[in-house]
Protein backbone atom coordinates (compact mmCIF):
# COMPACT_ATOMS: atom_id res chain seq x y z
CA UNK A 1 0.00 0.00 0.00
CA UNK A 2 2.62 2.41 1.18
CA UNK A 3 4.27 1.49 -2.22
CA UNK A 4 1.39 2.24 -4.26
CA UNK A 5 0.76 5.28 -2.53
CA UNK A 6 4.55 6.88 -3.16
CA UNK A 7 3.74 5.88 -6.91
CA UNK A 8 1.01 7.88 -6.82
CA UNK A 9 2.69 10.54 -5.15
CA UNK A 10 5.59 10.63 -7.66
CA UNK A 11 3.54 10.77 -10.68
CA UNK A 12 1.24 13.56 -9.85
CA UNK A 13 4.37 15.52 -8.64
CA UNK A 14 5.91 14.87 -11.99
CA UNK A 15 2.75 15.78 -14.35
CA UNK A 16 2.74 18.74 -12.06
CA UNK A 17 5.56 19.93 -12.74
CA UNK A 18 6.19 18.88 -16.34
CA UNK A 19 2.68 21.16 -16.65
CA UNK A 20 3.73 24.35 -14.14
CA UNK A 21 5.04 26.46 -16.91
CA UNK A 22 2.25 25.68 -19.69
CA UNK A 23 0.15 28.49 -18.40
CA UNK A 24 -2.00 31.65 -19.12
CA UNK A 25 0.21 33.77 -16.62
CA UNK A 26 3.65 34.37 -16.37
CA UNK A 27 5.90 37.19 -13.90
CA UNK A 28 7.77 39.30 -15.69
CA UNK A 29 11.18 41.02 -14.97
CA UNK A 30 10.45 43.79 -12.95
CA UNK A 31 8.70 43.23 -9.13
CA UNK A 32 5.09 43.29 -9.27
CA UNK A 33 4.55 42.67 -13.32
CA UNK A 34 2.91 39.87 -14.76
CA UNK A 35 1.29 38.91 -18.05
CA UNK A 36 -1.94 37.33 -18.85
CA UNK A 37 -3.30 36.19 -22.04
CA UNK A 38 -7.26 34.81 -21.81
CA UNK A 39 -9.96 36.02 -23.62
CA UNK A 40 -10.99 39.78 -23.36
CA UNK A 41 -14.87 40.00 -24.65
CA UNK A 42 -16.92 38.11 -26.94
CA UNK A 43 -20.20 38.65 -29.48
CA UNK A 44 -23.07 36.10 -29.74
CA UNK A 45 -23.62 35.76 -33.70
CA UNK A 46 -25.94 38.19 -34.60
CA UNK A 47 -27.97 35.08 -36.66
CA UNK A 48 -27.43 32.01 -35.14
CA UNK A 49 -26.99 33.30 -31.59
CA UNK A 50 -25.47 31.40 -28.58
CA UNK A 51 -23.22 29.39 -28.40
CA UNK A 52 -22.10 30.40 -32.11
CA UNK A 53 -19.52 33.75 -31.89
CA UNK A 54 -19.32 36.43 -33.89
CA UNK A 55 -16.28 37.98 -32.41
CA UNK A 56 -13.87 36.69 -29.74
CA UNK A 57 -11.17 38.36 -28.81
CA UNK A 58 -8.22 36.80 -27.10
CA UNK A 59 -5.78 39.09 -25.34
CA UNK A 60 -2.28 40.22 -23.91
CA UNK A 61 -2.36 41.58 -20.53
CA UNK A 62 0.23 43.37 -18.48
CA UNK A 63 -0.12 44.07 -15.26
CA UNK A 64 2.22 46.07 -13.54
CA UNK A 65 2.60 47.98 -9.63
CA UNK A 66 1.38 45.01 -8.15
CA UNK A 67 -1.93 45.09 -9.63
CA UNK A 68 -2.63 49.03 -9.69
CA UNK A 69 -2.42 48.87 -13.55
CA UNK A 70 -3.74 47.06 -16.27
CA UNK A 71 -2.87 47.17 -19.80
CA UNK A 72 -4.36 45.22 -22.74
CA UNK A 73 -0.65 44.85 -24.67
CA UNK A 74 -1.77 42.53 -27.70
CA UNK A 75 -5.64 42.00 -28.86
CA UNK A 76 -6.50 39.40 -31.64
CA UNK A 77 -9.67 38.12 -32.86
CA UNK A 78 -9.78 34.65 -32.70
CA UNK A 79 -11.58 33.73 -36.04
CA UNK A 80 -10.52 33.24 -38.75
CA UNK A 81 -6.96 32.25 -37.58
CA UNK A 82 -3.58 31.87 -40.12
CA UNK A 83 -1.32 30.99 -37.34
CA UNK A 84 1.88 31.30 -40.23
CA UNK A 85 0.69 35.57 -39.80
CA UNK A 86 -1.08 35.94 -36.63
CA UNK A 87 0.04 35.51 -33.31
CA UNK A 88 -2.64 33.63 -31.52
CA UNK A 89 -2.03 34.16 -27.15
CA UNK A 90 -1.53 30.92 -25.86
CA UNK A 91 0.79 30.04 -22.79
CA UNK A 92 2.91 33.19 -22.20
CA UNK A 93 6.29 32.96 -20.61
CA UNK A 94 9.23 35.45 -19.31
CA UNK A 95 12.87 35.16 -18.62
CA UNK A 96 14.44 37.32 -16.23
CA UNK A 97 15.12 40.14 -19.50
CA UNK A 98 13.32 43.39 -19.22
CA UNK A 99 9.71 43.69 -21.88
CA UNK A 100 11.01 40.34 -23.00
CA UNK A 101 7.94 38.16 -23.54
CA UNK A 102 7.28 35.03 -25.20
CA UNK A 103 4.00 33.26 -26.47
CA UNK A 104 3.28 29.43 -27.59
CA UNK A 105 -0.13 27.99 -29.20
CA UNK A 106 -1.09 25.33 -30.56
CA UNK A 107 -2.95 24.60 -34.03
CA UNK A 108 -3.82 21.95 -36.00
CA UNK A 109 -2.60 21.87 -39.84
CA UNK A 110 -4.02 18.79 -42.19
CA UNK A 111 -4.87 16.93 -38.72
CA UNK A 112 -1.38 17.20 -37.38
CA UNK A 113 -0.16 19.25 -33.97
CA UNK A 114 1.85 21.92 -34.46
CA UNK A 115 3.50 24.29 -31.94
CA UNK A 116 4.27 27.66 -32.53
CA UNK A 117 6.61 30.30 -30.41
CA UNK A 118 6.52 34.03 -30.77
CA UNK A 119 8.70 36.64 -28.76
CA UNK A 120 7.85 40.41 -27.93
CA UNK A 121 11.19 42.73 -26.85
CA UNK A 122 8.50 45.69 -25.71
CA UNK A 123 6.21 43.64 -23.33
CA UNK A 124 3.99 42.16 -25.55
CA UNK A 125 2.81 44.95 -27.66
CA UNK A 126 4.83 43.40 -30.71
CA UNK A 127 5.42 40.02 -31.64
CA UNK A 128 7.90 38.14 -34.31
CA UNK A 129 7.43 34.64 -35.36
CA UNK A 130 10.66 32.43 -34.16
CA UNK A 131 9.91 28.63 -34.40
CA UNK A 132 6.97 26.29 -35.91
CA UNK A 133 7.63 22.46 -34.27
CA UNK A 134 5.33 19.40 -35.48
CA UNK A 135 3.67 17.94 -32.63
CA UNK A 136 3.21 19.26 -28.94
CA UNK A 137 6.53 20.92 -27.90
CA UNK A 138 6.68 22.09 -23.69
CA UNK A 139 8.74 25.52 -23.50
CA UNK A 140 10.03 26.67 -20.08
CA UNK A 141 11.71 30.05 -19.30
CA UNK A 142 15.08 30.33 -17.32
CA UNK A 143 16.07 33.05 -14.55
CA UNK A 144 18.77 33.96 -16.82
CA UNK A 145 18.45 36.87 -19.42
CA UNK A 146 17.52 35.74 -22.86
CA UNK A 147 17.03 31.80 -22.40
CA UNK A 148 14.53 29.33 -22.44
CA UNK A 149 14.25 25.81 -23.16
CA UNK A 150 12.11 23.53 -25.74
CA UNK A 151 11.48 20.09 -25.07
CA UNK A 152 9.45 17.22 -26.96
CA UNK A 153 10.25 13.67 -27.51
CA UNK A 154 13.25 13.81 -29.11
CA UNK A 155 14.90 15.78 -26.48
CA UNK A 156 15.44 19.41 -25.16
CA UNK A 157 16.88 22.21 -26.33
CA UNK A 158 18.65 25.45 -24.99
CA UNK A 159 17.07 28.36 -27.32
CA UNK A 160 19.22 31.84 -26.61
CA UNK A 161 17.68 35.10 -27.29
CA UNK A 162 19.91 35.15 -30.37
CA UNK A 163 18.05 31.84 -31.38
CA UNK A 164 21.09 30.10 -32.19
CA UNK A 165 19.93 26.13 -31.19
CA UNK A 166 22.11 24.14 -29.12
CA UNK A 167 21.09 20.31 -29.38
CA UNK A 168 20.57 18.30 -26.44
CA UNK A 169 19.50 14.55 -27.51
CA UNK A 170 17.16 12.07 -24.93
CA UNK A 171 19.46 9.39 -23.53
Amino acid sequence: MKQLLLSLTFLLTITTISQAQDRYIARGAEPGELYITGYWYAIFDPVFGPPKYDTAHIAVFHITEYGKKLAIQYDFNVAPYNPEYEMLPGSVLADATSGAVYNTAISYKSGTEYTYLWVSFDYGKNWAFREENMGAKGYFAANIEGLIYRTGFDGYYEISMSFKIKTHQAK
